[in-house]
């Protein structure tokens, strides 16, 4: 017998809230609305996107919603349809696409899409960061907010694997990054 499929029911969504004190809130979470098999679990995901970004605006009060997903990823997810359904809800969609398992590749809308999410935590909004299982890209960025907020390397880390577990971020690529990381670009080429 196969095992049964994690949904929005099941499984309701939800955000790793990090601790910086602003007047609004930094989060990540995975894909809302995922319908896909998981190398992780032997159960498939079967979300629905309605009901995992109804929660998202009612429940954690998110006002922007970062996808770092590539266009292929959405399909494949069945989530295509994410840029429109969040603006039905009144939530604003950023987006950075970044190969899975990778980091970002243009260091200057690395830094603006860093700087316009301390903008709107700043302005009191709820932001929060997702790519596919909320741990690796999502984890990178949200290193690069904390970094860009002064924290240092070790602290963020630390604040991130509190936050969403061991694996955040999952690669030693991505923990390299966002140690590196400055927001005034001094970190060299990389990013």
């Amino acid at each position: 017998m196969a095992d049964p499929p994690r949904t929005s029911e099941t499984d309701p969504i939800e955000v790793a809230w990090l601790p910086p004190a602003l007047p609004g809130r930094i989060g990540l979470t995975l894909a809302p609305g995922k319908r896909a098999t998981s190398a992780l679990s032997p159960r498939p995901w079967r979300r629905d996107l309605g009901a995992d970004l109804d929660r998202l605006a009612e429940v954690h009060g998110v006002t922007t919603l970062v996808c770092l997903m590539e266009d292929h990823e959405l399909a494949a997810c069945a989530i295509e349809r994410l840029p429109e359904a969040a603006r039905e809800r009144g939530i604003d969609l950023l987006r950075l696409p970044i190969p899975d398992g990778g980091v970002p590749e243009d260091p200057e809308a690395t830094r603006a899409l860093v700087a316009e999410i301390v903008r709107r935590a700043r302005a009191g909004g709820r932001v929060v960061i997702h790519c596919r299982g909320g741990l690796g890209r999502s984890g990178t960025i949200a290193g690069a907010v904390l970094r860009s907020l002064g924290w240092g390397a070790e602290e963020t880390l630390a604040a991130l694997r509190a936050a969403r577990g061991p694996s955040c971020p999952e690669t030693a690529g991505q923990r390299s990054y966002v140690a590196a990381y400055r927001p005034d670009g001094a970190e060299g080429a990389g990013g």
